[in-house]
């Protein structure tokens, strides 16, 4: 036998954290925090079979991004239908009230890049088993489980005709927009949402960003685009972006460094320097350059 323990505050807009205690009999004694830890969401008492319709249509869906729902019961009690859930810890609202603005020399912090990572993975995973979510520009449509978001169960749907793959890559990139990037303020954010609506970008081509990744790869990204013989179209792209001329006369932060930008430089000396110094100060100097210069080798006149 099972019992469900919460306080119910007489409110239907929120959720409880609850616990639940496997006993024998309805007499043993519950000791609060000594229970599978739960959250509880409550309804209408006529909702309880659309809740339960709910649970078996989303049975397919597994991720760690999304908010799992257990089962759905009829509280005679309080009169409510409730879902129990696996547990959370705060809205998504309140984690981003705590975002703050990216240091010009830094990046973004690690639970941010999981949070865009796991929603990107998500939101493809629903529409390859064949649904759909239109609150991905929505805050509350998320919860979070100490620093890890999760997607609420109650905007998912079965795909109709009229909605498309990139739809849910727009609604999340609102939501980065609106709620995010005045926040983090950092122009890397702002070329990873312009990728986002980029149609032609795949989700390997925004999980690979340079925004999501650590300085070692972030670095590779560079060198690996510093070659003396580009085509026409390639050149007229990369002066498009920045004036390779300009790098090593602005880059003054020590000889490793400028080995590294050169590309005429003997490729023994390119890795010299500690990545996250080089990376860092490139980020510094050039913001924005590698996300650009990312986004410039997904056109097709560059791989010609």
């Amino acid at each position: 036998m099972l019992l469900l323990l919460f306080f119910y505050e007489g409110k239907d807009d929120t959720w409880y954290k609850g616990e639940i205690f496997p006993v024998t009999s309805l007499k043993t004694p519950l000791e609060k925090g000594k229970g599978i830890r739960v959250s509880i969401w409550t309804f209408p008492a006529e909702k309880e079979k659309e809740l339960k319709e709910m649970i078996l249509d989303l049975l397919p869906l597994e991720s760690t991004a999304l908010l799992k729902p257990s089962f759905a019961a009829y509280n005679s009690h309080i009169d409510r239908a409730i879902l129990c859930c696996t547990p959370c810890t705060s809205n998504m609202t309140s984690w981003i009230a705590k975002q703050v603005q990216i240091p010009s020399d830094s990046y973004l912090q690690e639970d941010s890049k999981n949070m865009i990572r796991s929603i990107l993975n998500l939101s493809k995973v629903m529409w390859d088993l064949g649904y759909a979510c239109d609150g991905l520009d929505d805050p509350q449509s998320f919860i979070m489980m100490d620093s890890n978001v999760k997607l609420l169960p109650f905007g998912i749907r079965k795909r109709q005709n009229s909605d498309s793959e990139m739809m849910h890559r727009i609604k999340f990139s609102n939501l980065l927009e609106n709620h995010l990037s005045q926040r983090w303020n950092d122009i890397e954010v702002n070329e990873f949402i312009k990728l986002m609506r980029n149609p032609s970008a795949s989700l390997e081509h925004l999980l690979n960003h340079p925004l999501l990744l650590p300085p070692e790869i972030r670095m590779s990204s560079y060198l690996n685009l510093w070659i003396e013989n580009l085509t026409p179209d390639q050149h007229n792209l990369y002066n498009s972006i920045t004036s390779y001329g300009k790098w090593t006369s602005t880059i003054k932060s020590s000889q490793e460094v400028h080995s590294i930008l050169t590309y005429k430089e003997k490729s023994s000396n390119r890795t010299k320097a500690p990545f996250d110094m080089v990376d860092k100060e490139l980020k510094k100097c050039f913001p924005g350059l590698l996300c650009k210069i990312y986004a410039m080798t997904l056109d097709p006149l560059w791989n010609k």
